[in-house]
């Protein structure tokens, strides 16, 4: 089988970081910020001591779709038999030999599949942590990898119970300053995301950040910090306060880069224009403003795929769907991850420039790749039928496909009146 998305796809630093934790050596000028972190934090962990670092976590899907488009074998690559580069061949001989690993090593290891996607073997790893005799700060350890996981692969059905466990370990004085505005930051994000902390014990964890950011911490965790809790203010509009908060992120950024100019510290100040961006999207609605904040974070890691899906989101807002797709047909040129997202937003902007052949054409490819991007076929499947174009009978076939998995919003959608990308 055979189409344009894969016959035009090309391997990136970003795949062979995720497939090798190794960059392939006509691709290391062409790095980004996250697939530099990745192969940064491997090569620099030492698995007898804490602080694996984690710049970017991705869910199994994007692993996935890696191989789908590599051509590999999902579950071969999942279980670290291929391909086998040094760092892979690492990874699988300290989990065959699992039962010889102590409390910390088995933390820094589930930390580092998780950095690569392999998110069923650090589930596995951390599973085999007799949580019951281990110390409080082993117990922190285990509930943050455990949260992130479960924020990567099950939706985070267990974030409440991993934030509780955290709470008692930050209680019982076992958590560096640190490691308690790291967790401050995921309650915050992950409260206002998904409502799944409940505002009690969101409370506690702000609190406990504010007292954390006034101690001796470090610049790479107060800029973290101030990034999730500026979500505070943006919550209620208050733009003012938002545009402060971010500037304490922006500044603490910016000592990070003038102490340890790596990729780990580069990867704060790409957050915070990511989190900028969206801030004068929605909270100060200054298309601008938002737009020299995409610019900027092309200029600082051009090689990043996400980064022009990110300027397109200011450039649909605008109603300009010329350069949206302009923007996306970028992102598809550089590669992965994300691929088959951008590909469907591209067919969206493409059937909003009166474009349906371009359009339904692409959402017909992206199910022959992933037949389950029920997505792709319910609006491929209403828009073709509702024009009588050519692909309505692929799309009524995937339908028919997926139906059993249709959740009761994919039939509400299916039987709503509107037409439309």
């Amino acid at each position: 089988m055979s189409t344009h998305l894969l016959d035009s796809y090309r391997p990136n630093a970003f795949t062979d970081a995720v497939l090798g934790l190794t960059v392939a050596p006509d691709r290391v000028d062409q790095q980004t910020i996250v697939s530099r972190a990745m192969i940064d934090s491997f090569e620099g962990a030492i698995f007898d001591e804490y602080g694996y670092g984690l710049s970017q976590v991705f869910e199994p899907s994007v692993l996935w779709e890696v191989c789908r488009f590599e051509g590999l074998d999902h579950d071969d690559v999942e279980a670290l038999r291929t391909p086998t580069t040094e760092p892979v061949a690492a990874l699988r001989w300290l989990i065959d030999h699992l039962d010889h690993a102590t409390t910390l090593q088995r933390i820094n290891l589930a930390n580092a599949l998780l950095s690569v996607a392999r998110c069923r073997l650090a589930g596995d790893v951390l599973a085999s942590i007799d949580v019951d005799r281990i110390d409080a700060r082993q117990r922190y350890e285990v509930a943050m990898a455990s949260f992130i996981l479960s924020n990567r692969a099950d939706g985070g059905r267990d974030s409440a119970g991993c934030f509780q466990r955290m709470r008692e370990a930050i209680e019982a004085g076992a958590v560096p300053a640190d490691e308690v505005l790291d967790a401050s930051a995921h309650a915050i994000v992950w409260y206002l995301k998904t409502g799944e902390v409940d505002a009690a014990l969101l409370r506690w964890f702000v609190k406990a950040g504010l007292d954390a950011a006034r101690q001796g911490v470090s610049p790479v965790a107060r800029s973290s910090w101030y990034r999730a809790y500026a979500m505070i203010p943006a919550e209620r509009r208050d733009a003012a306060q938002t545009r402060a908060v971010m500037e304490r992120a922006h500044d603490d950024a910016k000592a990070a880069i003038a102490a340890c100019d790596d990729a780990g510290t580069h990867n704060l100040l790409k957050t915070y224009l990511e989190s900028s961006l969206k801030e004068y999207l929605y909270v100060h609605r200054d298309l601008d403003a938002a737009k020299q904040m995409g610019l900027s974070l092309i200029k600082l890691d051009p090689e990043w795929a996400p980064s022009y899906g990110e300027l397109a989101d200011v450039y649909e807002k605008a109603g300009d769907h010329a350069t949206v797709a302009q923007l996306l047909e970028r992102a598809l040129d550089l590669g992965a991850p994300y691929r088959l997202f951008h590909a469907y937003r591209l067919a969206h902007a493409r059937g909003r420039l009166g474009d349906h052949d371009g359009a339904l054409g692409l959402l017909a490819e992206i199910l022959e790749i992933d037949p389950t991007a029920v997505s792709a076929c319910l609006v491929g499947y209403k828009q073709a039928r509702a024009i009588g174009h050519a692909t309505a009978p692929r799309f009524a076939e995937a339908l028919t496909a997926l139906e059993p998995t249709l959740a009761p919003a994919h039939r509400d959608y299916l039987e709503a009146p509107h037409v439309g990308y």
